[in-house]
């Protein structure tokens, strides 16, 4: 991010929030009121909500009646989202503050976070009822394994891009998917 009131300051400011998405820090780079003890720094509801309103068109995976496509939009969403939208460098940004702070953290997993576990769940609820997925698939775990390789290269590099996307479907199809289920694996013994 650019200290752009340190730069150039406040008409500066004023002209680039009129073009472009601002998200202003305190001296500490976090988004919450400063106070004598990090610790003890509290999000905002109003940041709450604001960060929920930049994930919002990300979450939703629409029914199209095919399992895999679903599974493909759910990892693709945060892809985009990521690199192609306002929430992508706001994220960046409050990482390491989510997990290190409680405080930011867990309002922070129990609006975004939770709602995106409540959207795979509902995909993965709808691959089972169609038959495509088995019944014992655990929707915390396919949430982790479906968008935790994105953010681990959000983190760590590495390309977030469709063929990407694609492997992860299809390694979680193999290990998921009804197909073979129920047979004694003996090729890896």
């Amino acid at each position: 991010m650019i200290p752009i009131l340190k730069e150039t300051g406040l008409l500066r400011l004023g002209e680039q929030a009129r073009t472009q998405p601002l998200l202003a820090f305190d001296f500490d780079g976090t988004l919450a009121p400063i106070v004598p003890r990090p610790e003890d720094a509290a999000m905002r509801p109003r940041t709450r909500e604001l960060l929920l309103e930049l994930a919002t068109p990300h979450l939703a995976v629409p029914d199209v009646g095919d399992t895999r496509t679903e599974l493909l939009a759910t990892v693709l969403a945060p892809m985009r989202a990521l690199t192609e939208t306002d929430f992508g460098p706001v994220i960046r940004e409050l990482l390491s503050e989510i997990a290190r702070n409680p405080e930011l953290g867990d309002p922070f997993r129990a609006s975004v976070v939770q709602a995106r576990r409540d959207e795979v769940a509902r995909v993965i609820a709808r691959g089972v009822r169609r038959g495509d997925l088995r019944p014992d698939v655990m929707p915390d775990v396919a949430t982790e394994m479906l968008i935790g390789p994105v953010y681990w290269r959000l983190m760590f590099g590495g390309p977030l891009d469709a063929d990407f996307a694609e492997r992860i479907v299809d390694e979680v199809l193999q290990g998921w998917s009804m197909r073979g289920w129920g047979e004694v694996a003996t090729n890896w013994l």
